[in-house]
């Protein structure tokens, strides 16, 4: 069985800090103390990936589905996570074990080979290991 290592690299309050590189993004809901210099999350919403997550995410077609889900006092927050090969299925993994609200593929299935995730870094809320079974084959068995 492949396995998939991710490790998301910090916490960015804006769309400007993510970086302009290729991996697998996560957007949830949360609140920033500007004091402490921290922040707290509240829900994952969204799982995405692109060659270029910054662009991706400067013109994403779900920024207002989020900012609906933010409750008063609340701010949409990005982790990001490099990746170049296999960022569909690392993506698609994580959606599936997770299930954001705002993801709608992948949210029951996984038709990609079985793989082992492996998650490091600002994974909260994120279960940091875990198995996405091939769900074509009825087996849970990859090729």
């Amino acid at each position: 069985m492949d396995t998939i290592n991710l490790n998301f690299d910090g916490y960015y309050v804006s769309i400007e800090g993510v970086p302009s590189r290729s991996g697998v993004y996560c957007v949830y809901r949360g609140i920033q103390n500007k004091e402490k210099n921290t922040v707290t999350l509240n829900q994952l919403l969204y799982i995405g990936q692109a060659t270029d997550a910054n662009d991706r995410l400067s013109d994403h077609e779900k920024e207002s589905e989020w900012k609906k889900e933010l409750k008063y006092g609340e701010i949409a927050i990005f982790t990001f996570a490099p990746i170049v090969l296999d960022k569909d299925r690392a993506e698609a993994a994580m959606i599936s074990k997770h299930r954001p609200p705002l993801n709608s593929e992948f949210r029951y299935s996984f038709p990609f080979r079985t793989v082992q995730m492996s998650l490091s870094g600002c994974t909260a809320l994120l279960s940091t290991s875990f198995i996405a079974r091939d769900t074509r084959t009825g087996r849970g068995l990859g090729y």
